[in-house]
């Protein structure tokens, strides 16, 4: 039942583009979660609702981020969480965090990305997203202050490789497409 419930959660996941949509699958993560609170997965996705939450409606603000931390923080409690996608996932809420507000919260969280990240490419060298997300990250860095992107940009085609060589089921995160495209059209201008 929990896989079922969870393959056609994350399935709608790829088609959900309002927020109405996307509540509505959060809605049930929430009841697989009361029913299996011994797997990360619901909580990973709620996470992962409450980013893409941020990116249709940005005006939702820092709470919604910090709730994705909440439940990122929670599924790290579960002795059999994947610790590498939830320190992914983590690092880029907290980039998207710093995007809200770069002079305060760029100073304070900016460490704590890379170590995030770090964290996770060590728990498993073949995570493709933590990766991602350290790049763009930097990407983002180097562009303010104007420094030169292009060893990021070399790093592009190791990342495409552990895409397409990543195992993949149902329930695999797949956000890292998304992202890839964006860095790498960075890299083309």
């Amino acid at each position: 039942m929990y896989q079922k419930e969870m393959e056609k959660i994350v399935v709608s996941l790829d088609s959900a583009t309002s927020l109405e949509k996307i509540t509505d699958l959060n809605n049930q993560l929430v009841r697989v979660n009361r029913l299996f609170p011994d797997q990360w997965q619901p909580l990973y996705y709620e996470a992962y609702i409450d980013l893409c939450s941020f990116f249709i409606k940005p005006d939702l603000g820092i709470a919604v981020l910090n709730d994705a931390e909440d439940r990122i923080r929670e599924a790290l409690s579960i002795e059999r969480a994947d610790k590498s996608e939830l320190w992914a996932l983590q690092g880029y809420i907290m980039m998207m965090k710093i995007s809200t507000d770069p002079m305060n919260l760029g100073a304070s969280l900016t460490g704590s990305v890379y170590n995030i990240l770090e964290k996770s490419i060590k728990e498993n060298p073949e995570n493709p997203r933590p990766r991602l997300v350290l790049i763009n990250f930097s990407f983002g860095k180097k562009m303010f202050f104007k420094e030169d992107i292009s060893a990021e940009c070399e790093q592009l085609s190791r990342i495409e490789n552990l895409m397409k060589s990543e195992h993949k089921t149902t329930l695999t995160p797949k956000w890292e497409r998304l992202l890839f495209e964006r860095v790498a059209n960075k890299c083309l201008k």
